[in-house]
This record gives structure tokens, C-alpha cells and sequence, in this order.
């Protein structure tokens, strides 16, 4: 009898609990405000994962009564609200909390500093500018990598709307560029890929006076436009 009852008592501590996360939960989401998952900030991310870890770990805890779990919840939404708070009224200590955005293209030119120093390699470049449906580093005039990991792409201006198209005038179909050099390295797969080796592009690279690969900052090569070359910025 004595066991059916502390089973009643458990699996009623249980709902109490989980019920208790769930509002703490939705509090606090409603706390950091109408953004979606993807524009969460690292802070706000880091403290929805500690919340929900704290919850999962206690919810089925028996040493753990209600009154801590209680403490527990709600002290760690004070902390969560305070820091937002703090955030939103003072600049400095959102400059903190959250960072503030990097340009790591700057009027057309790859600024390898600011790419190296947000962990970013050339790849993950090239993917968020093709997630705004910019293809080429050509095409770029500033790309401001945010403060939620995405990227804000503005485009050269004779590459925006009107197009071509738009204006009646005949256009030919585009292909992906190739990147052949970044930040002073051949990219070799590229180059076997697009049937090309090092010494056609050294040669291409010693038509334009360039002697030194430590002077190219990247190259990107399209059939139809050939080669596109960036040098480091003195």
C-alpha cells in the first residue's frame, strides 16, 4: 500500500515538475522576445541549454523536492531576464553579451583578418553568400557576417535589380565560379576540376604582374569570364 502511495507521490512530482519547467520555459522565451531560433544570440542559446539541462536532470530526481526545483527555475530566469535586460538599456554591456557584427567583405575586397577571427574559412564564405543568392565574390560590395552566424550581403550596384532581363537586353547563362586561390593558397582540387594546373595560373597571374602568390588575396575562375583576381590590400 505504502509503495502505491510513494508511486502516486512520485509520478505526481513528476507532473508538477515538468509543468513548472514548461511555464519557466515559455516565460523566458517570451522574455528574449519575438526572434526565432536562428537570431537567438550565443547568450541566449547557452541559457535555454542550461535551463533545459538543469529541468531534465531534476525533473526525475527524487532527492530534488518541488520548493528547490521551484528556487532553482525561477532564480535562473531572474539571471536570463536580468542579463537581457542589461543588454537592452545599456549598449556597452550588449556589445558584451552579444558582439557586434564583422565586415568581412569590405567594398569588394576579402578581409581575411576578420574571417579568421570569427573561425569563418572560405567554404562557409562561399555558403552564406550563396544562401543570399550571391554566387561570386565579384559580385560583393559589403558582406556583414551578424551577430546570429548569418550573413548580410550588400551587392554591387550594377549587379542589382533592374536585370538584364528586366531591361530586354541579351544575357548568357551563368556558371558557378571556381575558387582557384584563397588568402595566398592554391586550391589544387579546383584546379584538376576544371581540367587547369599551377603553371596556367601562374602564367595567367604573371599577365597581370603578379609575381608572388603572397600578393593574391583570392581567384576565382569562370569559363566564361575567365579568371577574377584580388590582390591583398596594401
Amino acid at each position: 500500500m505504502k509503495s502505491e502511495e510513494g508511486g502516486t507521490v512520485m509520478y505526481l512530482q513528476i507532473a508538477s515538475k515538468l509543468l513548472i519547467g514548461y511555464i519557466v520555459l515559455f516565460l523566458i522565451t517570451r522574455t528574449l522576445g519575438k526572434k526565432s531560433i536562428s537570431q537567438l544570440t550565443p547568450l541566449d542559446f547557452i541559457g535555454t541549454l542550461l535551463l533545459s539541462e538543469l529541468l531534465g536532470n531534476a525533473i526525475y530526481d527524487k532527492t530534488v523536492s518541488i520548493n528547490y526545483f521551484l528556487f532553482a527555475t525561477f532564480f535562473w530566469g531572474i539571471i536570463i531576464f536580468l542579463v537581457e535586460f542589461s543588454s537592452y538599456k545599456w549598449r556597452k554591456i550588449r556589445r558584451v553579451t552579444e558582439g557586434t557584427p564583422s565586415i568581412v567583405i569590405k567594398k569588394g575586397v576579402i578581409d581575411w583578418k576578420e574571417l579568421k577571427k570569427n573561425k569563418v574559412d572560405m567554404q562557409e564564405l562561399m555558403e552564406m553568400l550563396r544562401a543570399n543568392n550571391v554566387f561570386s565574390i565579384h559580385d560583393v560590395h559589403y558582406g556583414i557576417l551578424e551577430n546570429n552566424g548569418t550573413m548580410s550581403v550588400m551587392q554591387k550596384p550594377d549587379k542589382e535589380s533592374p536585370n538584364r532581363k528586366d531591361l530586354n537586353i541579351s544575357y548568357r547563362e551563368k556558371s558557378i565560379p571556381t575558387i582557384l586561390v584563397a588568402n595566398g593558397e592554391i586550391i589544387k582540387e579546383n584546379l584538376s576540376k576544371k581540367n587547369l594546373n599551377k603553371q596556367w595560373l601562374l602564367d595567367q597571374l604573371m599577365h597581370e604582374n603578379i609575381h608572388n602568390l603572397s600578393e593574391v588575396s583570392y581567384v576565382e575562375y569562370e569559363k566564361e569570364k575567365g579568371l577574377f583576381i584580388q590582390k591583398f590590400s596594401k
